[in-house]
Parts: C-alpha cells; structure tokens; sequence
C-alpha cells in the first residue's frame, strides 16, 4: 500500500511505553480522523507498544514505521537519536534498549528510596507506567502532584539527581546498531530550543557527522519556525541528508497534537523505508 505525495504522515509520535499517553487505538483512532496515511512510533528506549500499534493501524489502512527514540551522548552532551525501520526482534537492538531501559528504571528507583529515607513519601502507584516500571520523568511528575515540587528543576532538586532522564549510549554505537540492522539513524530535532539538550548547529552537525554516518535530521518539527525549517532542510540538501517531520506529540491532552505533514516533506525518506516509490 504505497503512500502518495499528497498524503499526510507524522514521523514522531509517543505512546505510554514510557512517558507518552497515547495508546494504540487512541493514537490510531486521532490518527484516522486526521487522514494520516503513515506515522511512526517512536517512544523513549523502548519499543514495546509498536506492533500492538501496528496491528491496530492495519485496520485503517494506516502504515507503521516501526521506530524508536534513543537517549545518545556525544561530546558529553545528551542528544536525541531517532531509529526508524528497525527490526523488533533484531537481538543487538533489543539488548541496548534492554539495558538502558533498565537503567533508566535503577536510576527512578535509588531516587526514590532516597527520597522514602528523607521521609518524602509518594502513593505506591506514583511514577509507575501502566506497565508497571517506575521511570524517571513520571517520578518527576509525581514529584510535583505530591506537592513536594513546583516546577521541573525543583523537581530535579527534590530527587537529588539532575541528570536522572540521562541514561544514554554513545551515539556512534547506537548508529552502528541501528545500520548493522538497515535500519535508518535521523538526529531528533536539532533546532529545539526548549529542551536541556543543545541546539545542534550546521556547523555542529557536520562535526556529528565525522563521528557517526547519521542517515538523516528531522527537518520538520513542530517547534521549528519558517528559519529553522529552511536552515536544516538546506542543510540536508547540501549534504544529502534525508529528512523527517515530526510532531513529537506525546498524547492527546499534550501541548503538542498530532501533525498532517505532507509526505512531499520527507520524501525520499518514506522511499527508504518502501512505503513510497518514484
């Protein structure tokens, strides 16, 4: 089932695999009122809920780009790394998510502990995902439902820990990973401004690219205005970059909704991934 050109996708979408609240048939049912012929998710280090999404898609006659966003450090900053097309039962790609889930999960649990000693107690349920782990942006969140926290930073002073969503691989191995498996690497937003993470410069980019063979950069998102779009789209011509659009949206009640972009935007991506031709 090809994808035209005059369809709409949206390549970033986060569902409650980890710090999203999109469900499968929530996401399917907005994604179909909507008229997106593709989408893609891609939550936290985790891919648990991509082929319940994608079983629920089919359906509509929805496509599912199987992907996943990964926590990378480079130059001991924490970046973004979108894998898409990734095999689900590729072993080596299972166990780094494995892994740095499970430390994002150590890492939720000392804080708390730490926290229960210093008599900063939370509900049982507080900052556990409907899957049962405790993660460290719901712990922050429950942070501050409990009272304890006003805001994200204050949140971060509470637990004692401001790195605690900074669990991360190396970004040329999250790479290697994802190419030793033709899956392809696209660097997350590099123009967002409203995020701990730097805003990643052409000049940086190219810097990145010398390190690891990035397939891509996401060109189009939804906190980029007229400059930025133009500056990475640019940018990815140049170097023959493909790009992506995202939302990002992380549920329906988010600040961030789903998005309609026109597959044209990121054409030559969804070739790559077969779900477009010419």
């Amino acid at each position: 089932m090809s994808i035209h050109q005059d369809d709409y996708v949206d390549l970033h979408i986060h569902t409650r695999a980890n710090d999203g609240q999109w469900t499968p048939e929530t996401l399917v049912k907005e994604a179909h009122r909507l008229g997106l012929r593709a989408l893609a998710v891609t939550d936290h280090d985790t891919i648990k809920l991509v082929e319940e999404t994608r079983r629920e898609a089919a359906s509509h006659s929805i496509q599912v780009i199987p992907g996943v966003e990964v926590n990378v450090t480079w130059r001991q900053n924490l970046y973004h790394l979108l894998l898409y097309n990734v095999n689900l039962q590729d072993g080596r790609l299972r166990r780094m998510l494995d892994d740095l889930f499970a430390r994002h999960i150590a890492r939720a649990t000392a804080c708390r502990a730490d926290m229960a000693r210093r008599g900063l107690t939370l509900p049982p349920e507080a900052g556990i995902s409907p899957y049962g782990d405790l993660l460290p942006i719901l712990l922050i969140d429950a942070v501050i439902k409990a009272g304890y926290a006003t805001s994200f930073d204050s949140a971060l002073d509470v637990l004692g820990d401001d790195e605690i969503l900074n669990s991360a691989v190396p970004l040329a191995a999250a790479v290697e990973v994802a190419h030793a498996q033709g899956a392809l690497a696209i660097l997350a937003h590099p123009g967002r401004v409203d995020v701990p993470t730097p805003t990643v410069s052409p000049a940086m980019l190219l810097e990145m690219m010398d390190d690891a063979p990035l397939d891509g950069i996401e060109a189009h998102y939804c906190a980029y205005g007229p400059a930025e779009t133009e500056l990475y789209n640019r940018f990815a011509t140049e170097h023959r970059l493909l790009v992506t659009c995202g939302s990002d949206s992380h549920g329906p009640r988010d600040r961030r909704p789903l998005i309609k972009w026109p597959a044209r935007s990121c054409w030559e991506f969804l070739k790559r991934c077969g779900l477009a031709s010419g």
